[in-house]
C-alpha cells in the first residue's frame, strides 16, 4: 500500500507519467515471472506478481473515471450571522 500510495503521489504531482510507470512495473512482472519458471522462490514471485499487478491496475485507473463537478462536491454548512 505504501508504493501504491507513493506511486500515486508522483504521478499526481506530474513528476512521472503513468505509462512509464506501468512500463516499468510491467517489466519487473515480467522478471518475477521467469523467477517463477526458473524456480527461484515461485511462491514469493508469485506474491510480487500479484501485488504488482494490482498496483498496475490502480495506476491505469487513474484519470480514467472523470472527477465529480465542483457544484456536486459536499459542502460545509453555513453559519448563520
Amino acid at each position: 500500500m505504501i508504493a501504491d500510495s507513493l506511486l500515486l503521489v508522483l504521478l499526481e504531482a506530474g513528476v512521472v507519467e503513468r505509462d512509464k510507470l506501468i512500463e516499468a512495473i510491467e517489466t519487473v512482472i515480467a522478471a518475477k515471472r521467469s523467477m517463477m519458471i526458473d524456480g527461484n522462490a515461485p511462491e514469493v514471485a508469485a506474491a510480487a506478481v500479484g501485488l504488482l499487478s494490482s498496483i498496475a491496475n490502480s495506476l491505469t485507473a487513474v484519470g480514467d473515471s472523470p472527477e465529480p463537478p465542483s457544484s456536486s462536491l459536499p459542502q460545509s454548512p453555513r453559519r448563520r450571522a
